[in-house]
């Protein structure tokens, strides 16, 4: 990291996280006594972006560390209460953790910094259906010193009944036609320069097939594919994951589409997860 030029504190925090995973910070959010860092991980195959409120008693506080959320407090909710009677293997999923202006910060009255984070209800597994909403409340005192994680509402109901983005699923039900529907993983923005390259990261596992491919190339005015690699889990596991890494050279002004299809290595094969990158180029 050094030699590629990162500072002392981004080494640092690398270091200090290391036993959650391997991330680095993307993005980070002043919003007071404690702040707010949005990290990517290297190594992961569904949730790629994390959050982390940071600069607090302790400094590190990951929203998806599920000490938080517990089943004992989630049960003491009315509303998710009704939801498990329904739903016997009600899961909880990290939801939005791309988009920098979530979670949400306010104050208090008794001046507690309070973090409002939302977080998926699955009906038992990363890949069933949506079936809820949960937000947590992470509360800090005037100090910064972490104070409690309480549990601020369940709504129930599927993904028709928000407006919020899944960043990663895959498909509960088939279409009209008969055909699975399409899903969508991790979609967002890149941003870059003239004559600058940037790579894309796509979970892949070519041990078990599966792997992505270009559904819709890019605009070759603007962008240049120069390579494509596949990296494996060095986690040593038989049928473990990996990443694929695409990466573009910017050749002129403008604004472009690139859009991946993942599935397995089967003929005519229907996709399994797509994810479309709209890149911005000055």
């Amino acid at each position: 990291m050094k030699s590629a030029g990162a500072s002392d504190e981004a080494a640092a925090f690398v270091t200090e996280f290391a036993g959650n995973g391997l991330a680095f910070v993307r993005a980070f959010r002043n919003t007071g006594r404690v702040d707010i860092a949005y990290i990517e991980y290297l190594f992961r195959a569904n949730e790629l972006d994390g959050v982390l409120l940071v600069n607090g008693a302790p400094p590190i506080i990951d929203v998806d560390d599920y000490k938080f959320v517990s089943q004992e407090d989630l049960r003491k909710n009315a509303d998710y209460a009704a939801l498990l009677q329904k739903y016997p293997d009600a899961s909880v999923f990290p939801g939005d953790r791309y988009h920098t202006e979530l979670p949400t910060s306010t104050t208090s009255t008794e001046d507690n910094q309070i973090f409002n984070v939302e977080y998926l209800l699955q009906d038992g597994c990363h890949a069933c259906a949506r079936i809820g909403t949960l937000v947590a409340s992470f509360v800090f005192d005037a100090s910064g010193r972490f104070v409690e994680m309480r549990i601020l509402k369940v709504r129930p109901g599927g993904e028709a009944d928000y407006d919020r983005p899944v960043l990663s699923r895959r498909p509960d039900s088939e279409d009209a036609g008969g055909n699975p529907s399409e899903v969508r993983l991790n979609p967002t923005e890149v941003h870059s320069t003239v004559g600058d390259s940037f790579t894309i990261t796509v979970p892949a596992n070519h041990t078990t097939g599966y792997s992505c491919r270009l559904a819709k190339p890019p605009d070759p005015n603007i962008l240049k594919q120069t390579s494509e690699t596949y990296s494996e889990d060095n986690s040593g596991r038989i049928g473990s994951g990996g990443k694929e890494l695409w990466t573009f050279e910017a050749l002129g002004k403008g604004t472009t589409d690139i859009e991946f299809e993942c599935r397995p290595f089967e003929k005519d094969a229907t996709p399994v997860n797509t994810a479309k990158y709209t890149v911005e180029i000055k």
